[in-house]
């Protein structure tokens, strides 16, 4: 048992609420009523490519050595090699000016790491918006032809957080995620991309049996059994094209399913921010504000983004001395929503 002192909260999180703020009343320019967001309109709709970017990962920095891409109109484009994303942005802008806009969407299931092993390269005035490890929007500037093109990169997990595995029971969609092994591509591979390889080898990189009989069954289905060998670009493209496939009309419908409550994810980067803008647009803030300045920095004091932890992240059992009881530091799921639930069955 641990007695109860404030060396215990110790953390970041606690450090900063004993930051002493001078608050002065609030000026005109520092708050403002609560509204909903203006969506953000094209002069001409911009070009819009749903992708994936699969990398060797054997070597100390990933390779990557395969992009897929669909763009709205079911034009599917992929592009082999480590400069296989500089490829694909070429292909991106030259399917944009075709349709007289210099503004691309390209959307990716997990996109910070596309961004860094694809896209960083070849880039300009880049910018970006992070989470942690996520990159939940990424903006940059591609010249192809002494052109420039706004390239916008999404993150699609940060609007559906879900594994794309999931996508085909979640949206009733017809196409679902297939089987891969992955680490049969390694730098071999990368330097002959039309190798072939032993099907039974192949199929050893998978992990169980039924994965590795359903791999097989995929070979033989599409044709692609020489003799016992398979030449292991075709079942990348195959399953990569798969991929984008069920990201594309996964995310649609998803898209489709919240314009029936007037609200267009494409104008969001996040769930958090997407049920924000769903609360503004059906006035649940009326008679709120917005604020900045110290008053702001004053009550963002108070937000420890639900943490429920004290020191090193470990489970406390506290006593405090005066009555001798209890208090259980637990971090547990939903803790929010299981006490809504008390509140309203009490």
């Amino acid at each position: 048992v641990i007695p109860f002192e404030s060396r215990i909260l110790a953390t970041q999180y606690y450090n900063k609420l004993i930051e002493e703020i001078e608050v002065k009343p609030l000026q005109k320019n520092e708050y403002r009523p609560i509204e909903p967001k203006k969506p953000k309109k094209y002069k001409v709709e911009p070009l819009k490519v749903w992708f994936d970017t699969e990398c060797i990962t054997s070597s100390k920095n990933h390779i990557p050595y395969l992009i897929c891409g669909i763009t709205d109109d079911d034009l599917y484009f992929r592009y082999y090699g480590a400069d296989c994303g500089k490829t694909f942005l070429e292909k991106a802008c030259v399917e944009a000016r075709e349709k007289n806009t210099d503004n691309i969407i390209l959307y990716a299931h997990n996109a910070s790491y596309d961004v860094r092993t694809a896209f960083l390269d070849y880039l300009f005035g880049c910018r970006g918006i992070e989470k942690g490890t996520k990159m939940l929007k990424f903006e940059g500037k591609f010249y192809l032809q002494n052109k420039s093109f706004n390239i916008t990169i999404k993150d699609t997990y940060a609007i559906i957080p879900e594994p794309l595995k999931k996508f085909k029971d979640m949206f009733k969609i017809s196409v679902g995620k297939e089987i891969m092994p992955f680490s049969a591509y390694n730098e071999e591979f990368l330097n002959h991309l039309n190798m072939e390889m032993d099907i039974e080898k192949f199929v050893s990189h998978l992990d169980t049996t039924k994965e590795k009989n359903e791999c097989r069954e995929n070979i033989q289905k599409l044709g692609f059994n020489n003799n016992g060998k398979i030449r292991i670009s075709r079942y990348a493209e195959y399953y990569f094209k798969k991929d984008v496939e069920v990201l594309k009309k996964g995310h649609k419908k998803f898209r489709n399913m919240l314009l029936e409550l007037d609200i267009d994810v494409d104008d969001y980067i996040s769930i958090a921010s997407l049920a924000d803008g769903l609360l503004r647009n059906k006035k649940c803030y009326d008679g709120c504000y917005e604020i900045s300045g110290l008053a702001r920095r004053f009550i963002q004091k108070t937000l420890v983004g639900g943490r429920t932890m004290m020191r090193n992240n470990n489970k406390q059992k506290v006593l405090y001395k005066k009555n001798k009881k209890f208090v259980e530091a637990l971090d547990a799921n939903s803790l929010y929503p299981s006490a809504q639930v008390r509140l309203k069955t009490d």
